[in-house]
């Protein structure tokens, strides 16, 4: 009856803004220090029309409604008003993208679209992030955190296109595209700071500089950093954290696997979550030089419970990546040129660390590194106003050392001998070297595509791209999309496309495991590994789906839906019954039980969303904008058993039907606010149910309101107020772990949670903004 009324609650921000509009309160424009420059901006939200977008046709711009995909735009206004700052907070507000915090101590979050995500907790490797059209993410798709470590305060608009598209931008574009558009030095019109400062030591500031210095030259730069102590969960969540005082004072923490007794910091403390993005542009003529560098750090005790982890500072995981690009656009004639020479890095930090009851309680270091050298041009020919061919050839190459074994000691540079942890003993004072595998591969790629326009009404677009990998062979993956323009009001879309999840290094290679002595070092044993399968294949998507749309002076409405069947799924199996590799040993040392990765099974997603937005203006100075989104996922992933037999089983890590809506409101010249809310129902874990094999465990559902007010002192000077979960609920999200059914005692996922990832409190505060 509680969620009953907390959808009530949800639904009722819809329905007041349908209806305050006959208040006359509201204004048009957030920014009123520029609203003239404003109301000629194509691209806010002031403008009911289609923004321009460029992610689905890869370099010319075209209206959202026409393009050949289901894409969710957020401009840069919506930003301000809303008071994003990470991408992560973004996406929360997306219809069919669910957003989990805390949920994971590699890389504190899964962004999860329409339901897809790996039988692991593997969800941030399965979109691929760019910044103007080039990835930033890893480029050896290791996984990274998704929070203030990308330049959400710079974009011009945020891309979100849902479903496969690999017929364009190659391997990982398997559940979608997110493309963070940059303002230009002529979007800037005055440099900016902002200063952010929050409950338990929240801190958050960024700057935006920008110049025209002539007709050909420009440049823009930006930085963000971010640092957040988090409140100590173990005050509002006393169950889940009820033994972790004792645990720390004694030294002694029972553990999955029994007691272990281990000398720690008897006080609380762990590594804040820490972020930052700097990303600089000059721009000469028809060439574009870009620098992107971004870092984030978060605590590796997130989501296990106190009997298993330390909670002491110094075990965190860092990932880095540095990407630089340089672009040339030149457009002769019909033709347009458009070529990328790209460099990428990705880096774990090599103080990157666990300490749980998988090492012993001893903290165990990693080491990881991934680089990517690549070339593309691209060509558009224009026959006319109605049709267009554009082809690429892309030429990538990349090395990578994959994240590997727990080792003794941080490894900064390849001449130190690595050693696995808890190997050193008194027989053998160096201990079991480890393994650190070099790959060395490359991918050759070309696509062409052809956009066709009949009768003003009906859109035609057809391609395809066919990849070729060193490491795993090649891939064709078509696409198809028919957009039908009814009249000015109403549109259909009918879309098909087809994507690659490329065998990363980290989910072919990954590898850990411990060894014991019976007798000082003089032999070893150990009872588990997970180590590589080199003979990993890559995971495919097919995906169909449609949309109908109307779209009014003050109203709009979308209703879409999609099917999708994916085969080849990322798994882990026996070895012993996989390929037997090891045939039962590593390094020489038996192993009872060894783990590799495995492709398995057929995954299938179905479902769709409904959005509705209305919005007035009344006077100069007055405006309500109100919206509402349910979004619906299902299906079933299907693969066989160890003993041979079919299983069908409901989806890991959803939420079948999830509600958002807010209402925004201007009122007067110098104020406005957001208002906006999640109601989430059951949550299906990973852990399947103990009265039904085929189903999945539930979690309880939540809801959360967030508010954010700004208030424009001057053309120069905004303060705002921002309060994150306003009703201070306490909700769990889903981590690997959570099986709130029963403790099953040595299982590996009970180190965690049973109940799932405990969420933050309620978080008040406040910044400004300057121009200058």
């Amino acid at each position: 009856m509680v969620n009953v009324y907390k959808f009530i609650l949800f639904l009722s921000l819809y329905i007041i803004g349908l209806q305050a509009y006959s208040q006359d309160t509201l204004r048009p424009s957030t920014h009123e220090i520029e609203v003239e420059e404003l109301l000629k901006q194509k691209n806010t939200s002031d403008d009911f029309e289609d923004v321009n977008i460029i992610t689905t046709s890869r370099t010319a711009e075209q209206k959202s409604s026409r393009a050949p995909g289901t894409v969710f735009v957020i401009t840069a206004e919506q930003i301000q008003r809303r008071g994003y700052t990470s991408l992560s907070e973004l996406l929360l507000d997306v219809p069919n993208v669910r957003v989990d915090n805390l949920v994971d101590p590699r890389w504190n979050n899964n962004i999860i679209i329409r339901g897809i995500t790996g039988t692991n907790a593997n969800a941030n490797d399965k979109f691929i992030l760019l910044i103007d059209g080039v990835r930033a993410n890893s480029p050896t798709n290791d996984i990274i955190p998704i929070i203030e470590n990308y330049p959400v305060h710079l974009a011009k608009q945020v891309e979100i296109v849902f479903g496969p598209a690999s017929a364009l931008y190659g391997a990982d574009a398997f559940a979608g595209v997110i493309n963070i558009i940059t303002k230009t030095a002529s979007d800037i019109k005055k440099n900016e700071a902002s200063g952010m400062i929050g409950a338990y030591n929240y801190y958050l500031g960024n700057v935006s500089l920008a110049k025209k210095a002539t007709e050909k030259l420009s440049y823009t730069l930006s930085a963000q950093y971010m640092i957040d102590a988090m409140p100590q969960l173990s005050k509002f969540y006393q169950e889940e954290y009820k033994t972790m005082e004792s645990n720390l004072a004694s030294g002694t923490f029972n553990t999955v696997f029994g007691p272990i007794k281990s000398n720690v910091n008897p006080i609380y403390s762990i590594d804040p979550l820490q972020g930052y993005a700097i990303h600089g542009n000059v721009r000469y003529s028809d060439f574009s030089f870009t620098l992107f560098k971004n870092k984030s750090v978060n605590s590796s005790t997130l989501a296990v419970n106190p009997d298993n982890t330390v909670h002491n500072k110094g075990n965190f995981f860092g990932h880095s990546v540095t990407m630089g690009n340089i672009t040339y656009n030149k457009t002769l004639g019909k033709i347009q040129l458009n070529s990328f020479l790209v460099g990428s890095l990705y880096n774990l930090d090599p103080e990157s660390s666990f300490r749980n009851v998988y090492t012993g309680l001893q903290t165990a270091y990693l080491f990881s590194k991934g680089q990517m050298l690549k070339g593309e041009q691209i060509v558009t020919y224009t026959l006319n106003n109605n049709i267009n061919f554009t082809t690429g050839f892309t030429y990538e190459s990349f090395f990578s050392n994959p994240r590997g074994h727990d080792l003794q000691s941080p490894i900064y540079n390849r001449t130190q001998r690595p050693i696995i942890v808890g190997s050193i003993q008194p027989n053998n004072p160096n201990g079991i070297r480890a393994d650190i595998p070099e790959l060395r591969y490359s991918n050759v790629g070309g696509f062409i595509q052809s956009q066709i326009s009949l009768l003003e009404k009906i859109y035609l677009t057809l391609g395809g791209r066919y990849d070729y990998s060193s490491r795993y062979g090649g891939s064709f993956n078509p696409r198809a999309g028919l957009v039908y323009e009814i009249n000015k009001n109403f549109s259909t879309k009918l879309l098909y496309g087809s994507a690659f999840l490329a065998p990363s290094p980290l989910a072919a290679f990954d590898q850990f495991g411990t060894f014991f002595s019976p007798d000082n070092g003089t032999t070893y044993q150990s009872f588990f590994f997970r180590l590589p399968n080199p003979n990993l294949k890559p995971q495919t998507i097919q995906t169909i789906e449609g949309a109908f749309a109307f779209n009014s002076k003050n109203f709009r409405a979308n209703l879409n839906g999609f099917y999708s069947l994916s085969n080849g799924l990322f798994d882990y199996g026996a070895d012993a019954t996989n390929g037997n590799l090891y045939n039962g040993q590593y390094e020489g040392w038996p192993v009872a039980f060894i783990e590799v990765a495995i492709n398995r099974g057929k995954q299938t997603n179905y479902g769709g969303a409904l959005q509705l937005e209305y919005r007035e203006s009344f006077g100069k100075n007055n405006k309500i904008i109100s919206y509402f989104s349910t979004s619906y996922v299902n299906g079933s992933v299907n693969n066989i058993n160890n003993n041979g037999n079919e299983e069908k089983i409901e989806l890991p890590a959803i939420s079948p039907f999830i509600f958002k809506a807010g209402v925004e409101m201007d009122l007067g010249r110098r104020f406005n606010f957001s208002l906006r809310g999640i109601f989430i129902n059951e949550q299906f874990s990973y852990a399947r149910s103990q009265t039904d094999n085929n189903k999945r465990q539930r979690l309880q559902g939540y809801s959360l309101l967030n508010l954010h007010a700004n208030y424009f002192v001057n053309n120069y000077c905004t303060l705002f107020l921002q309060a994150r979960n306003l009703l201070d609920q306490r909700s769990y999200a889903v981590n690997l772990g959570a099986s709130p059914q029963a403790n099953l005692q040595g299982a590996a996922a009970q180190a965690e949670f049973a109940n799932g990832a405990p969420q933050n409190p309620i978080r008040i505060m406040g910044g400004f903004n300057l121009k200058f």
